[in-house]
């Protein structure tokens, strides 16, 4: 599911003006770029949008990386 990171990258980047090369997925999203409370919620209710899952923003407040999202999203994929 490599395409599912690509787009998830892109909808994060896309969501807040970055360059796409700007966020790695290793970034937290809070400390390095800034991102408030209201930031994540706001990913939370994109990649829903995107995907169609359920996105926890409790689980995006422990772990603010694309990465989580990329793992949140392939996780509401897989379930029934």
């Amino acid at each position: 599911m490599p395409e599912v990171a690509s787009r998830v990258h892109d909808v994060v980047a896309a969501e807040f003006g970055f360059d796409r090369s700007a966020l790695r997925f290793t970034d937290d999203l809070s400390a390095d770029h800034g991102f408030d409370d209201l930031d994540l919620m706001r990913i939370a209710m994109r990649l829903e949008e995107e995907f169609g899952v359920q996105v926890s923003d409790d689980s995006l407040q422990r772990d603010r990386t694309i990465a989580k999202c990329v793992q949140l999203v392939r996780q509401g994929l897989i379930l029934p």
